[in-house]
C-alpha cells in the first residue's frame, strides 16, 4: 500500500494490526523507502535501502508515536546520505553497542565482576567459597578496593595490600596473592583490564617445603587408630589423608587400595 502516509491511515493500520494479530506495513508515497511497520505489540519505522555492495537492508528508524511522520521522513533522507556516502548504518549501530556494553563492563565495581568470576570460575572449585573470602572476605585482599573499578586499581596499591596482610598473616598472604592474580588474568581474557596488577609482586614469606610425607604404612595405622576415637575423627582423619592424595607421584591406585584395607580394619577392630 503505497500513498502519502497520514495519522489516520496510521492509527487504523495499528488497530488492524492487534485486532487481527498480523502484521501491517504502509509504504510511505512521499519518502522512498520509508516503510511504517505495525504488529500486535509494536509499531515502528524503517527505510529500505540497497546498499554499496548491493545488498537490500531494513534500517530501523524509531518507534511511533514517539517518532511522528515528519521526523520518520527526515531521519530516511539523513541515513540515506549516509548510505550514499558508502556507510551501513546496521553495522555502525552494532559496532556502537558492542562499543556501549564493553564500557559498561569496565564500569564495574570489583565486587560486581568478583560476583561474575564467583559464579563462572570459583563455583567450580572445590574451595571456591573460601577463595571468594581470601579475595574480599572479612579480611580479604581485596576488600577496601571493592567500590573500586577493576582497571583503576595499580600494582603499587595491591604490593601494599599484600604486605599489609603478611605482618599478621604472612603465608596467608601468599595465597591470597596467588588467587588475586588468577582472577585479573582472568579479567585480561574477559576483556575487562589490560594488565594483572599482581604479577611480578613477590611473595611475601618464604614457604618451607615439605621434606617428606607419611609412608602408607604410616597412614595406615593412623587411620586404624582414629577409628577408636568416634565417627566424627575417622571422617576428619579421612579427609586429610585423602588431601595428600594428589602429592604422591603415581600412587593414586595404591592409595585407593590402602583406604578399602584400613576401613576394613577400623570396621573390625
Amino acid at each position: 500500500m503505497s500513498s502519502s502516509l497520514n495519522r489516520n491511515a496510521i492509527e487504523m493500520a495499528i488497530a488492524r494490526a492487534r485486532r487481527e494479530r498480523t502484521q501491517i506495513e504502509l509504504l510511505d508515497g512521499q519518502e522512498p523507502g520509508l516503510r511504517f511497520r505495525a504488529g500486535e505489540r509494536s509499531a515502528g519505522w524503517s527505510l529500505l535501502a540497497r546498499l554499496h555492495n548491493g545488498k537490500r537492508s531494513r534500517i530501523k528508524l524509531g518507534a511511533w508515536p514517539k517518532m511522528g511522520i515528519a521526523d520518520a521522513r527526515r531521519a530516511a533522507r539523513t541515513m540515506r546520505v549516509k548510505i550514499d556516502a558508502g556507510t551501513d548504518p546496521n553495522t555502525d549501530k552494532r559496532e556502537a553497542a558492542r562499543a556501549a556494553a564493553a564500557e559498561a563492563r569496565n564500569r564495574r565495581t570489583l565486587a560486581e565482576v568478583l560476583d561474575v568470576y564467583d559464579g563462572l570460575v570459583l563455583v567450580q572449585h572445590r574451595r571456591g567459597e573460601g577463595t571468594r573470602r581470601a579475595l574480599d572476605g572479612r579480611k580479604g585482599l581485596l576488600t577496601s578496593l571493592k567500590d573500586r573499578v577493576p582497571a583503576s586499581i595499580t600494582r603499587a596499591e595491591l604490593s601494599d595490600l599484600v604486605k599489609k596482610h603478611a605482618r599478621w598473616a604472612p603465608i596467608s598472604a601468599n595465597r591470597k596473592l596467588a588467587y588475586a592474580s588468577a582472577f585479573f588474568n582472568w579479567c585480561i581474557h574477559e576483556g575487562i583490564v589490560e594488565t594483572n596488577p599482581a604479577q611480578n609482586i613477590r611473595k611475601p614469606a618464604r614457604e618451607n617445603v615439605r621434606e617428606r610425607f607419611h609412608s602408607l604404612a604410616e597412614l595406615r595405622e593412623i587411620w586404624a587408630a582414629a577409628g577408636t576415637l568416634g565417627y566424627r575423627v575417622v571422617q576428619l582423619m579421612r579427609h586429610l589423608i585423602e588431601a595428600q592424595d594428589s602429592l604422591w607421584m603415581d600412587a593414586n591406585q595404591i592409595v585407593d587400595n590402602e583406604f578399602q584395607s584400613c576401613q576394613a580394619d577400623a570396621g573390625r577392630r
